[in-house]
């Protein structure tokens, strides 16, 4: 799979697991992610820098559970790790 199919496929999931979610600001932070992606489509270095600074102002959620919190925090950190290999950090 490509750098751009693989940022796409975790950040789907990582979407549509804070849609599911009930924490505290999960859906504002799904929509901006949601967003960034379709601009990445056009500019993927842009769209993975737009990423990681919604990643990174996201204050810490108040998760359901802490399984749930947990599990955030690996696609977050998936997804971080795809877009530093995107921009070459």
């Amino acid at each position: 799979m490509s750098v751009s199919g693989e940022f796409q496929r975790i950040l789907a999931d990582t979407v549509a697991f804070l849609r599911r979610s009930e924490a505290d600001g999960a859906t504002t932070l799904a929509r901006g992610l949601a967003d960034a992606g379709v601009h990445a489509r056009d500019d993927l270095a842009d769209g993975a820098a737009r990423v990681v600074d919604l990643l990174e102002g996201h204050e810490p959620r108040k998760a359901a559970n802490p399984l749930e919190a947990r599990e955030f925090d690996g696609q977050a950190a998936h997804l971080r790790a795809i877009c530093r290999a995107i921009l070459g950090r």
